[in-house]
């Protein structure tokens, strides 16, 4: 694992450009395009190698680390209604309880998809991660509706594990009990969770502990900064994380505000990890780069365009490519 940096992930990007050069013979002006880690090593390698990209796409792209990233429970817990944000905490308030008792608590784990995850504060950092996944994803607003008809243990996991399923992985998954599996088996088909877990730990931080104002609060209070620490200790043996992500933004994000040419950023209205981007709205002195917000959209809205001002937006940023990868820097 220790070979698993940004950087390194940057130099293997470069050798595989001389690759296909040498190959294919593909000798013009390249592009970077991406979403979310994706979109930030677009906007890094066009950043830190601006010989070789021409241009980057950085699609809901989290360029700066950030240790503490209490906020995204405080985002959504602000773009949901007040019955939703009450209906939640008090599901995951019935989750705590149930875990209290022995007999419930193995139940609830096997009908979460859950049963090896030991920890109860991972079992409910997932269950609480589940309304995170489904805001993000855009169908949060059904699972309020839902919740306002039945605010029990099983609607909200039934709309929050089906939508997950969606997306290839269970519950455990996400779990960090899942990142202490090594076997290859185990990491052959998974969502690269242990790498990411990683990465958080080496660079990024981005951990996302219960929210300080207790207006929008959604996640529980065991889900704290303490919780967090504990598992790059436990897992990784990671200790010091301030230092870490201090060296990160130096190394990954002060280069994106140097070099200010040629990125376009893109976000959506209603993605919490557009805090950790630069956007015109919510990054303190944004960079001069061309800038634009997806209306409603949501994580990635404009790679995967399912609304018309989603494709719209798309449209824009593919002209402004094509301008950039024709037309000479200055």
């Amino acid at each position: 694992m220790k070979f698993l940096t940004t950087d390194q992930a940057l130099e293997d990007l470069a050798t595989l450009q001389d690759f296909i050069r040498t190959q294919k013979k593909w000798n013009g002006p390249w592009a970077t395009i991406g979403t979310s880690y994706g979109g930030a090593l677009a906007a890094y390698a066009r950043a830190k190698m601006p010989d070789r990209f021409a241009a980057a796409w950085a699609s809901s792209a989290t360029v700066a680390p950030r240790l503490w990233f209490d906020e995204l429970d405080s985002f959504i817990g602000s773009h949901v209604d007040v019955r939703c944000r009450k209906n939640v905490r008090s599901v995951l308030s019935q989750i705590e309880s149930a875990l209290k008792i022995p007999s419930r608590a193995s139940s609830l784990r096997h009908e979460m998809f859950a049963d090896k995850i030991t920890d109860d504060r991972d079992f409910i950092y997932v269950m609480a991660d589940l309304f995170a996944w489904s805001f993000q994803s855009g169908i949060s607003d059904q699972l309020c509706e839902k919740l306002n008809e039945q605010p029990t243990i099983e609607t909200y996991a039934s709309y929050g594990i089906s939508n997950l399923v969606r997306q290839g992985i269970v519950p455990y998954d996400d779990s960090y009990q899942a990142t202490q599996d090594t076997t290859i088996l185990a990491n052959a088909d998974s969502m690269g969770q242990r790498q990411w877990v990683y990465l958080t730990c080496t660079e990024f931080g981005f951990f996302q502990s219960f929210s300080r104002d207790p207006r929008y609060r959604l996640r529980p209070r065991t889900i704290n900064r303490q919780f967090f620490r504990e598992q790059c200790q436990n897992i990784f043996g990671i200790k010091k994380l301030r230092g870490r992500i201090h060296t990160a933004i130096r190394a990954l994000y002060d280069p994106v505000v140097a070099q200010q040419d040629r990125i376009y950023f893109v976000n959506s209205e209603l993605d919490p990890w557009r805090l950790l981007s630069v956007d015109p709205y919510y990054s303190r002195n944004p960079p001069g780069y061309p800038m634009i917000v997806v209306p409603g959209g949501h994580h990635g809205s404009d790679l995967n365009p399912t609304t018309q001002a989603a494709s719209q937006v798309a449209d824009i940023v593919e002209n402004k490519m094509q301008e950039w990868l024709t037309t000479p820097a200055h």
